[in-house]
């Protein structure tokens, strides 16, 4: 990484001196105090670097763990609505079997009282009409 620094510091100067006039000039100065100076920046750089990682790590340790219990909340009620909707359905099919049952017993009864009492009502209906002609 040292050698990659002195190489980039090397670069820009010979850079500097090559370019206009309206470019930064580095000054020459001995290169052990630019390379103390140019490792001391990038030190205090990674440093910060890493402080923010650390920051944003424990920012997404917060966020997983917040999202894993919301997820496990959000399965116990999905787990109890699917219970809840398995035990409705079946007392619902009871209850079907049971209508189904009451209306086939039933119906055919309730049938014949009806047709009867229709039938005694028309006899009756007749009857009277015989009896107390228009005048």
């Amino acid at each position: 990484m040292t050698l990659f620094l002195l190489l980039n510091i090397a670069n820009d100067y010979i850079l500097s001196e090559s370019s206009s006039s309206s470019l930064r000039q580095r000054k020459p100065s001995t290169g052990d105090e630019d390379l103390d100076s140019v490792l001391q920046y990038h030190n205090k750089v990674q440093d910060q670097i890493a402080e923010e990682m650390v920051v944003l790590a424990r920012s997404l340790k917060d966020h997983a763990t917040t999202a894993n219990k919301i997820i496990k909340e959000d399965n116990k009620q999905l787990g109890d609505s699917n219970r809840l909707a398995d035990s409705n359905f079946s007392k619902l099919k009871v209850e079907s079997e049971r209508l189904e049952a009451h209306t086939k017993k039933s119906c055919n009864w309730w049938l014949w009282i009806m047709l009867v009492l229709v039938c005694i009502t028309f006899v009756w209906m007749v009857i009277f009409m015989k009896m107390f002609p228009k005048r």
